[in-house]
């Protein structure tokens, strides 16, 4: 049997907004709060380089994915691994899900949570600031890929313009313009190190081979070109934020921040008079993005598991996201700690990433390269 999935199964199509949206949401979170901590610790005053760098890859590992989509026929990246591989992608498709959720549990959970345990919600446990957190990111995938974008798309423009507005205003908080200028890597050996550990900011793109075959065939060139430069808009102001930490605190001091972004806000707060608690209003906002990038990973492991256990509907792809938000629950209870989490499993997280994100796609490439030249190879049923 064929394990395929169409866009008829789970709603209409997507627009290449809605699609760049629910792509970039897959990612973003990742740089909310500890960018750019790592990157200044290991790359210093070069770290605009390295963040160039590992953008430039990112968008490599876009374009890479965005390849291996077009050899798809209306199916998923399950779907297409399935067809051109057989049951040898069962195994892959496994690792696919447990990747996923490590992403949701690391980015979406446990970063974000012990953020607002620590700054907001101390007398709360943190397994319920998870519950939340997950509550909403299950509520927002529970509709299906379409009203999940549509969710995505209203609430991530008043994200987008906030965080260029602090980027904007973090401008007067500059106190060492040289710094603006980005220096020559003192060591190779960090700035690898800073392009190694940064990549994790883009961790995620693959969502897009779940969201692609959404997309109307007509509207997928545009689709592809909205979610590039998406990116670049992504990463330009990744940058200039990059630019407005280093320029405020300096190299020296950067790494010593605990959460460099959060700090930041803070002295915004305290010389800005526009918005009360501005610094609230942004927390607020970038919480509501770590929401829909739960939802847009959770979304991913549904569509994964789907073919495996034969539903055909929507009411068999909710109870995959169900299982799959309890057992992230489930993983906050077993790992207890978020420094657990954050500073030994999202490593093994980040090293995953950068095989699985060259790897997979390169593997399907040259699959689809032999399926082309000797048949069809035996579906998995």
């Amino acid at each position: 049997m064929a394990a395929r999935q169409g866009p008829a199964l789970l709603g209409t199509g997507l627009s290449p907004g809605q699609f760049a949206t629910l792509v970039t949401a897959g990612y973003i979170t990742q740089g909310l709060f500890y960018f750019p901590r790592d990157l200044v610790m290991e790359a210093g005053r070069a770290a605009l380089w390295a963040f160039l760098l590992t953008a430039a890859l990112g968008g490599a590992s876009l374009l890479l994915f965005l390849t291996v989509m077009e050899k798809a026929e209306g199916e998923t990246l399950t779907g297409l691994g399935f067809r051109l591989l057989g049951p040898a992608f069962w195994p892959l498709a496994a690792l696919i899900v447990l990747y996923h959720l490590f992403l949701l549990l690391g980015f979406g959970v446990m970063t974000v949570g012990l953020v607002i345990h620590s700054i907001f919600l101390a007398s709360t446990p943190l397994w319920a600031v998870a519950a939340a957190l997950l509550g909403g990111s299950l509520y927002m995938a529970w509709f299906g890929p379409v009203p999940l974008a549509r969710a995505a798309q209203s609430l991530y423009l008043p994200v987008a313009l906030i965080t260029v507005l602090v980027a904007v205003m973090g401008v007067s908080l500059i106190r060492h313009p040289l710094l603006l200028v980005p220096a020559l890597p003192a060591s190779a050996a960090g700035f690898a190190r800073a392009v190694y550990h940064n990549f994790g900011l883009f961790l995620g793109i693959d969502a897009l081979g779940w969201f692609y075959p959404y997309v109307h065939a007509a509207d997928r060139a545009r689709a592809r070109r909205t979610v590039l430069w998406a990116l670049v808009a992504a990463s330009v102001v990744f940058a200039w934020g990059l630019e407005d930490v280093l320029a405020t605190f300096g190299p020296d001091f950067v790494p010593a921040l605990r959460w460099p972004a959060a700090q930041f806000l803070r002295l915004l707060n305290l010389v800005t008079f526009y918005v009360n608690k501005f610094g609230l209003v942004v927390m607020v906002m970038w919480t509501v993005a770590a929401i829909t990038f739960g939802a847009v990973h959770l979304s991913v492991v549904g569509h994964t598991l789907y073919p495996f256990l034969r539903f055909r509907d929507l009411r068999g792809h909710r109870w995959i996201l169900a299982v799959a938000a309890l057992l992230a629950w489930g993983m906050v209870w077993v790992f207890k700690s978020p420094y657990r989490v954050i500073h030994v499993f999202l490593p093994v997280a980040i090293g995953a990433g950068w095989v699985y994100s060259w790897a997979l796609p390169l593997l399907l490439l040259g699959a689809a390269a032999l399926h082309g030249r000797r048949g069809a190879p035996p579906q998995a049923g």
